[in-house]
């Protein structure tokens, strides 16, 4: 029998995973690299410098027989150009313990990521600045590493060598012209704050996204800012249609009107509508995390009905 597992993707927990459940007591192979397909899509293939870039990684068994790999994948994505090597994603601590995940024949799990491109991994090898007009037509290349297993299974069930286990997938990137330059950002910035906040965020989308995301999607968590890069940005970035959904679900979560929900979802169905796959999904799996977090629910009075709305809403979505 087929089951599906939805698993939590707050830090490092893997989004979904499809297993079967074995009949005996003997556990399946831990998968070795040659066991499985390793793919990662990318947003786009070009890219307004300054504008927020979101990746999907997926791991295929290609067997005709169940493997395991570890729910703690060691993913690591570096973006480099002649002048730049930056870690725009990196694993962190080891959440709540690791244990193993089986994955069926031709069965895959898939997740996504917004990257941290214009953050600073301070390593003195060069960093993205947002603003720069010579990155425009540069190509980066993003090369992109995992491992389904840990250096600790050494030894153990048949892992001899950390290199059989070793994952990696490249692909190319094509910088274009910036959003915006540095002074037309520093004075919108300035001419949002000297207007009146109408409401602070609910949401709690910052810990969820790099802190360069910041930078066009949500800087300084402010209302005011979102709005004005709305009025601002072109229609096609992304950036912009972060800042339309931090507004939408800020105005979704809080509000306790119906039509005012409807307006809200319907917003962020438009936003959603015309953007990459890979975009849409994250942001739809990040919103329904947001919306069924404990700190909404019981530190802000959201209800949990909120995150089940949202979910039906989407899924009669004809785009879904």
């Amino acid at each position: 029998m087929m089951k599906t597992v939805l698993c939590n993707l707050s830090a490092w927990l893997l989004v979904v995973t499809t297993f079967t459940p074995q009949e005996t007591n003997a556990a399946p192979p831990i998968a070795k690299a040659k066991d499985v397909e390793f793919t990662v899509t990318y947003s786009a293939d070009t890219l307004a410098v300054g504008d927020m870039l979101y990746a999907q990684i997926s791991i295929k068994n290609i067997t005709n027989t169940p493997v395991r790999i570890r729910n703690f994948l060691r993913l690591v994505i570096v973006a480099t150009t002649p002048h730049v090597r930056e870690i725009v994603e990196g694993y962190g601590e080891i959440p709540g313990g690791v244990t193993f995940l089986e994955i069926a024949p031709n069965e895959s799990f898939t997740f996504e990521r917004c990257l941290d491109l214009y953050g600073n991994d301070h390593r003195d090898d060069g960093s993205f600045d947002p603003f720069d007009p010579t990155l425009s037509g540069q190509k980066m290349t993003l090369t992109a590493t995992a491992m389904t297993t840990i250096h600790g299974d050494v030894g153990r069930e048949g892992v001899t060598d950390w290199r059989n286990h070793a994952l990696k997938a490249t692909d190319e990137i094509t910088f274009t012209s910036p959003l915006m330059s540095r002074e037309s950002y520093e004075t919108l910035i300035k001419n949002a704050s000297q207007k009146a906040i109408p409401n602070p965020f609910v949401t709690i989308f910052p810990q969820s996204l790099p802190s360069s995301a910041y930078l066009f999607a949500c800087p300084r968590n402010d209302l005011r800012v979102c709005n004005a890069l709305m009025d601002t940005l072109p229609v096609a970035a992304s950036s912009r249609r972060a800042a339309m959904i931090f507004l939408a679900v800020n105005e979704f979560a809080q509000t306790k009107r119906i039509n005012v929900e409807y307006k809200a979802l319907m917003q962020i169905t438009a936003a959603l509508q015309n953007c990459p796959e890979v975009e849409r999904s994250f942001w739809l799996s990040t919103i329904i995390h947001e919306l069924e977090s404990e700190t909404l629910q019981l530190q802000k009075g959201v209800p949990k009905e909120k995150a089940e709305l949202f979910r039906k809403h989407f899924d009669k979505s004809p785009s879904s």
